[in-house]
């Protein structure tokens, strides 16, 4: 499969693009003709997609991955899209919602960058500047991973600094 060839189904061109940052190469297809998306987890009505660094590649930048292939879906011009996501009901007005999307993540950005002054705070630490709530005990799992990302994303911009303590922890400061 390659991104932009077109796929005949039933005589419509559907195209293709890979997603990352919720998960890798996520399928996302669309087609003008029928003026329908298929947005799969990529994007999501009311919701972001949870973006976590896994155990498994602790220097992953989902975060980046995202914004970048967002950043990309802005291109598609809308005409009125029906989108199917991967989660919730259809709904339209597809470039309004990935352009909230973005912006929901560079105010929490904005928001960590804030609270991480010079005092270093771990991944679990910044929860209240990242979420705005407190996490119930079965969400800890994928809010580290997103607090993980996020902070991964603005060390990997310079922006914050990362020290590890005497526990084996990464503490991020500015």
């Amino acid at each position: 499969m390659v991104e932009e060839e077109p796929l005949l189904i039933d005589n419509k061109k559907w195209f293709v693009k890979l997603c990352n940052g919720h998960a890798p190469e996520q399928i996302f297809l669309y087609c003008p003709d029928l003026k329908i998306i298929i947005s799969g987890d990529q994007i999501l009505p009311g919701i972001s997609p949870n973006l976590s660094v896994y155990p498994t590649e602790p220097s992953a930048n989902p975060l980046a991955e995202y914004l970048e292939d967002c950043e990309k879906l802005l291109n598609i011009e809308d005409l009125g899209y029906l989108v199917l996501p991967g989660h919730n009901l259809p709904f339209y007005g597809f470039n309004t919602r990935v352009e909230q999307l973005i912006n929901h993540h560079q105010s929490a950005l904005k928001r960590i960058k804030k609270y991480i002054d010079k005092t270093p705070k771990s991944a679990y630490d910044i929860f209240p500047a990242l979420f705005k709530r407190k996490i119930k005990k079965y969400e800890l799992s994928l809010a580290l991973g997103e607090s993980v990302a996020h902070l991964n994303y603005l060390f990997k911009e310079g922006i914050i600094k990362k020290e590890v303590d005497k526990k084996g922890v990464n503490l991020f400061v500015k």
